[in-house]
C-alpha cells in the first residue's frame, strides 16, 4: 500500500524528490498547489487536495505552471495574512478548485471550514506562532506554560476575553464541530455540487469525540499523523524525505 503525504506549500526542492511512489495529500487549499498541477500531473500518482472552505473566495483561474517557479510562502506567513488581514491571495479561487475536481486523477476533501484554533491546557507541541496569539489573544508564553494554542475542533479549551480563560461546555464544543462541519459542506455542495467522503483532522489533530461528529456528517476517510488509530490514514511530512 502507498505511502501518503502531507504537504503545505510547495517550493522548487520538493520535485526533486521521488514522489511517485507516494499518494500526496495537500493541506488548506494553497495557490501554489492548483500552480503547479502540471508539475504534479507527471508523477502520475493520486492527488488529493483538502481544501479549508472559509480561505477560498470567488475569483477567476490564474495561469499553472509553464517552466518558472513561483515564491515559497510559509504557513506562518499566510495564515497570518488570512487571518488578520483576511487576505486570502495565497489561496485558490472558487474557478481554480473547481477546475481540479474536474481533473482526472484528483479527489478533492474537506480540511474544515475556519481551521480555527482555541486555548487548551496541555503542554505545547512548539512554539507558538504570531497568528495564533493573535487570533486567540493569548500567549501561552506569557500567561502560563501549561496552556497551548490547538485546533478548536479537537478540543473543548477555553475561549480568552478581557484577560480571563472562559471553558467552553462540552455542549459549545459539539455544537461547533457541527457549525464548521455543515458550513464547510455547504459550499462544496453550492460551489462543487457534491459532498466529499474524505476529511483531513486541522492541525492533524483529533478527539474520538470529534471523528464520531464528522462521520454523522457522512465523512469516511480521515487523514493526520497517527499511526494508532485505525480509522486514520497516516501521512508523513513531505520535509521528512529531504532530511532522509
Amino acid at each position: 500500500m502507498m505511502k501518503t503525504l502531507m504537504i503545505h506549500n510547495l517550493r522548487q526542492a520538493y520535485f526533486q524528490l521521488d514522489l511517485k511512489q507516494y499518494v500526496l495529500s495537500f493541506d488548506d487549499g494553497l495557490f501554489c498547489q492548483y500552480y503547479y498541477l502540471p508539475l504534479l500531473q507527471t508523477y502520475q500518482t493520486p492527488l488529493i487536495f483538502f481544501i479549508t472552505t472559509a480561505f477560498i473566495q470567488p475569483g477567476q483561474a490564474r495561469s499553472m505552471y509553464a517552466g518558472e517557479f513561483i515564491e515559497t510562502v510559509k504557513p506562518k506567513k499566510y495564515m497570518q495574512a488570512a487571518f488578520a488581514d483576511k487576505d486570502f491571495s495565497q489561496f485558490m479561487t472558487v474557478a481554480e478548485v473547481r477546475r481540479l475536481a474536474a481533473t482526472p486523477g484528483v479527489r478533492i476533501g474537506a480540511h474544515s471550514h475556519f481551521h480555527d484554533v482555541i486555548i487548551d491546557n496541555s503542554p505545547p507541541k512548539k512554539s507558538t506562532t504570531r497568528w495564533k496569539i493573535e487570533r486567540s489573544g493569548f500567549d501561552p508564553g506569557k500567561m502560563g506554560a501549561q496552556y497551548s494554542i490547538r485546533s478548536r475542533l479537537a478540543f473543548q479549551g477555553w475561549d480568552f476575553s478581557e484577560g480571563q480563560l472562559q471553558r467552553r461546555s462540552r455542549q459549545q464544543w459539539l455544537d461547533y464541530i457541527a457549525y464548521d462541519t455543515e458550513l464547510c459542506l455547504k459550499w462544496f455542495d453550492t460551489n462543487l455540487g457534491f459532498i466529499p467522503d474524505s476529511y483531513c483532522l486541522p492541525f492533524n489533530e483529533y478527539n474520538e469525540q470529534l471523528i464520531a461528529k464528522l462521520e454523522e456528517f457522512g465523512f469516511k476517510e480521515f487523514y493526520g499523523r497517527s499511526r494508532k488509530n485505525p480509522r486514520i490514514t497516516p501521512r508523513i511530512d513531505i520535509d521528512a524525505l529531504e532530511s532522509d
